[in-house]
């Protein structure tokens, strides 16, 4: 018989028997619980060698599994394996999809066709691999990888989109994971922010995907998605200093306000947004130093600002403030993840006083990515400065003019 003929009567036997076996399997898909797992004791996948199929003299094994029990996945799953290797990938997914319509929340069944059609570029095998995540916690670790790469090309973008619409349980941890390993940013705003908005609030992996926009100098992209994580409540009182009256606890993320969540006795200090004594309601920054060393600042925010002049203005009120020079806010230049020189700076606040107000120009020009207004110490850069005593600060606005 010619090779070509033999050929051609291979792959007719192949998909007789396929056809054969999705009979089969319709006959005895009842062999299956609703979850995919089976009723019936499960036969022992046969060995596989290097490449994924069958040792050699395990394949008449393989048939005898089939000709038993038809309904046994790990079988069908070898022979899928076998048809690819052998370079029949279309038996091979014929195989696959018996196995899924039989055992469709099977893991091996879900993680092997997943593989397999993605080997292929098949969409289908997006949707498998999201099902197992999905239905299988323990596989992020070896599957957000996978949907890291996929989301970073372009073919499966608008699928994986739609899966995310849908907000998965392991959105979350997944937005978290690729945004920690260095996937682009840009990609993972469309997901941050559809996690948040199931959620009602933002979610950490949210605001890391902001940080590393800043980070990586797309300021307007960050503080755009910053802005849309923020309860619509919240959206109707901005300005160049977000919440500078200190009504809403701090979140610590974007441009809001970042307080200082270290030890005391590493930093030198403690910060908090709490109420004004006698006032009912009134909140205010209130900042207390213990004398020692200062590390770090205790209150911090960034903010995107358009070249131009500016005016700081707020309450202050300090309480047996002591240092060599006393404390400020400064507002400062950030290039990527560095905090740089100083571009404004009010007067000092030593000693103590009632409220009292204050104010301090900003001239803006354009020559940093972003800035950050900071309460510190007084101090030339590098040098230690230790500071005692508290302060409460209120009512900070930046006004253009």
């Amino acid at each position: 018989m010619p090779a070509t003929t033999a050929s051609a009567a291979r792959l007719a036997i192949v998909a007789v028997s396929l056809f054969l076996l999705w009979r089969v399997f319709h006959v005895n898909v009842g062999l299956y619980e609703n979850t995919g797992q089976p009723r019936l004791a499960a036969f022992p996948v046969p060995a596989a060698d290097s490449a994924g199929a069958p040792k050699a003299g395990e394949k008449a094994a393989l048939g005898r599994l089939l000709d038993d029990n038809p309904a046994e996945v790990a079988a069908l799953l070898a022979f899928a394996r076998e048809r690819e290797t052998a370079g029949d990938v279309a038996g091979a997914s014929k195989a696959y999809r018996v196995a899924l319509d039989v055992a469709p929340l099977h893991r091996e069944t879900l993680a092997r066709a997943s593989a397999h059609f993605l080997r292929q570029e098949q969409p289908e095998g997006l949707d498998l691999l999201a099902r197992l995540v999905e239905s299988y916690p323990g596989t992020r670790d070896r599957a957000f990888p996978v949907l890291a790469e996929l989301l970073a090309g372009h073919r499966y973008r608008a699928q994986l989109s739609k899966i995310a619409s849908r907000n998965p349980a392991w959105l979350d941890p997944f937005v978290a994971y690729a945004c920690t390993r260095g996937t682009d940013p840009s990609l993972l705003a469309p997901l941050a922010l559809q996690v948040s908005s199931a959620a009602k609030v933002p979610s950490r992996a949210a605001a890391c995907v902001v940080d590393r926009l800043r980070v990586a100098g797309r300021w307007e992209q960050a503080y755009h998605l910053w802005l849309n994580l923020l309860p619509k409540e919240r959206r109707t009182r901005l300005g160049f200093v977000f919440n500078g009256g200190f009504d809403f606890p701090a979140s610590n993320m974007g441009f809001d306000w970042t307080i200082s969540q270290d030890a005391e006795r590493r930093v030198g200090h403690t910060a908090e947004i709490v109420r004004l004594p006698g006032a009912e309601g009134a909140r205010a920054l209130r900042v207390a130093y213990n004398g020692g060393r200062q590390a770090g600042v205790p209150a911090r925010q960034y903010l995107l600002l358009a070249p131009g002049r500016y005016e700081l203005r707020g309450l202050a009120r300090p309480q047996g403030i002591k240092a060599a020079r006393g404390i400020y806010w400064t507002v400062r230049c950030v290039q990527g993840d560095k905090i740089g020189k100083i571009v404004a700076r009010s007067d000092r606040f030593l000693g103590a006083a009632d409220w009292q107000p204050f104010s301090m120009p900003v001239e803006i020009d354009g020559a940093c990515g972003g800035y950050s207004l900071q309460l510190e110490p007084v101090a030339e850069e590098g040098q230690i400065a230790f500071v005692s005593g508290s302060a409460w600060f209120d009512d900070l606005v930046l006004w253009r003019r």
